[in-house]
């Protein structure tokens, strides 16, 4: 069995039992051939050749908040984000986080607000009296 990655020998062994690769020895999004042959006691065969490409599976994207107020009081405020890319895995949450900051800039901890477990849902409203200061908020994605 050969391994190549364009014209370079990735692996060359002789394979007796099932052949497999451990995670981190293929690079993702990557074309490789595979070649094969079979061998007797008389000679080598010809080899068989077969070409993939190894998914591109990573963190999705960060998504773009794109609707937020600039001033919020006694009020409904609707945070609305873009779908980012999955890049290679399908997006299952969204989970939306606050945090104030305060009149000098300096911001308090994270605090989870809702977990979204449907992702077609992109966007989510609170209501009620927001504290003084400036409210941040942030979109995790799972």
């Amino acid at each position: 069995m050969v391994l190549l990655q364009g014209e370079s020998v990735i692996k060359n062994e002789s394979v007796t039992n099932k052949l497999s690769w451990s995670k981190g020895e293929l690079i993702k999004n990557t074309s490789y051939a595979v070649k094969v042959s079979a061998r007797n006691f008389a000679f080598e065969g010809n080899a068989a050749e077969k070409i993939f490409t190894t998914k591109y599976e990573g963190a999705p994207a960060a998504p773009e908040i794109i609707g937020l107020p600039g001033n919020a009081g006694d009020v409904e405020i609707t945070i609305k984000w873009n779908e980012p890319q999955n890049n290679g895995t399908l997006i299952t949450q969204y989970t939306v986080y606050q945090r104030a900051v305060g009149d000098n800039g300096t911001p308090q901890e994270w605090r989870k607000m809702i977990e979204i477990k449907d992702p077609s849902v992109r966007q989510v409203a609170f209501k009620g009296t927001l504290s003084r200061g400036f409210l941040r908020f942030g979109v995790k994605i799972c």
